[in-house]
């Protein structure tokens, strides 16, 4: 009984960092790259922001794509000042950079091309997809937030394809683009306006 006390005090007093949990789960799987730490540090906790999280993961489990979307959207506009602390670390610049070339890579094709291949893939994995969606509300509802962030990593990555990294120290890569990078939320602010 005193040992059930002393966790349940314990699960209390922890941190909550749900959030960057995710958004560091996303980062494991689309970039195979450990950015928990760096996450958690750094990032701001908001409670509305778990609270949006919830309800898009919910409505995205359900095919609500309209409340999907919405959430998304609300997700982008609070994320950037969450994360906005997070610019001072250069791990998370440079996922900044790779999600950002991962992402303009795909959707950098044209409209036309993008959108068709989204399409086609969405239609081809449906399953696929329905299924990580349901995983991912699962991990999330038991609390278990990394572990929805891969669900959303790999969600993506079977709509649009594998990130491919890019060597961030070559002439390709300019160090200026960092200067008022926001890690992740230079991701999903890209994923708003060409996605939705």
């Amino acid at each position: 009984n005193r040992k059930t006390k002393r966790m349940d005090f314990l699960l209390k007093s922890a941190p909550k960092t749900e959030v960057a949990d995710f958004y560091a789960g996303f980062v494991l799987s689309a970039l195979h790259l450990d950015a928990q730490a760096e996450l958690k540090d750094c990032m701001v906790r908001d409670k509305d922001l778990v609270d949006v999280w919830d309800a898009g993961i919910a409505a995205l489990s359900t095919g609500d794509e309209e409340t999907w979307k919405s959430n998304f959207s609300t997700a982008l506009e609070r994320s950037q000042d969450d994360l906005e602390a997070c610019a001072s670390s250069a791990k998370l610049r440079m996922v900044g950079y790779q999600l950002d070339h991962w992402w303009e890579t795909f959707w950098g094709q044209g409209d036309d091309e993008s959108m068709k291949q989204h399409d086609d893939s969405k239609t081809k994995n449906w399953l696929s997809l329905k299924k990580l969606a349901l995983v991912m509300r699962f991990n999330w509802e038991i609390g278990s937030y990394k572990e929805a962030g891969k669900r959303l990593g790999d969600y993506w990555k079977t709509l649009i394809g594998e990130h491919e990294w890019v060597d961030h120290l070559s002439n390709r890569y300019d160090p200026e683009d960092e200067i008022e990078r926001y890690p992740l939320a230079d991701f999903y602010a890209a994923f708003f306006e060409e996605a939705h």
